[in-house]
């Protein structure tokens, strides 16, 4: 996706084969939310992450994405916390300035915390980068830790935990040369395979 993209656009995406992606059995027992986003606003909420959830909303999903920013206190608001606890997996859009918020490493941390099952999109950086906290990525989390020691040890250990996991993952790398359309389609058709196989593994689908 070109970076100079109208923040106000949207992106069309194309209908996949069928509306319907759970069993209809299994609805009264999803939890609250089928899938927790956690992103860098100011990198990707425009142009990335809203169509995003705004596509899964229209495949009947539930996102739940934070719409308000969370900087604004030392810890991950209750409301946040209670999301990720209750949300069946969580999609991480990793973008160049997602370290050097403490906010998202917190987020991050606590969604391997909770043991959720986490469908990466590096979104303009590399895994490996993630994975040492090198390049522009590490660039941005040493310049957030800067030469102070506001944060502990065990603090700073939990968030550099949590990149080295997230960074691990096979996930969807998102580029300025990937055509939207199909990578948008693409993303949405994996985040959909992922809820509906760990909710059927989870609850059990009662019609089989």
């Amino acid at each position: 996706m070109d970076a100079e993209t109208d923040a106000t656009s949207s992106h069309v995406i194309p209908d996949t084969e069928t509306s319907s992606y759970l069993p209809p059995s299994m609805l009264y027992k999803r939890v609250n939310w089928d899938v927790f986003l956690s992103f860098r606003g100011e990198d990707t909420r425009h142009i990335f992450t809203t169509p995003l959830r705004d596509t899964l909303k229209t495949k009947g999903l539930r996102p739940f994405m934070d719409d308000e920013g969370m900087e604004r206190g030392d810890t991950i608001q209750p409301s946040l916390d209670e999301a990720i606890v209750d949300s069946a997996l969580a999609v991480a859009i990793i973008s160049p300035r997602y370290a050097d918020s403490r906010w998202c490493l917190d987020e991050l941390a606590r969604i391997f915390e909770c043991h959720k099952r986490v469908i990466p999109v590096f979104y303009k950086v590399h895994p490996s980068d993630v994975r040492k906290q090198r390049g522009v990525f590490g660039k941005g989390f040493q310049e957030m830790l800067g030469d102070s020691n506001r944060f502990s040890e065990a603090q700073v250990k939990k968030w550099r935990w949590a990149m080295e996991n997230i960074g691990n993952i096979s996930g969807y790398i998102y580029d300025q040369a990937d055509s939207t359309d199909e990578s948008f389609t693409r993303l949405v058709k994996l985040s959909l395979m992922y809820i509906t196989w760990l909710l059927n593994k989870v609850f059990g689908d009662s019609t089989t």
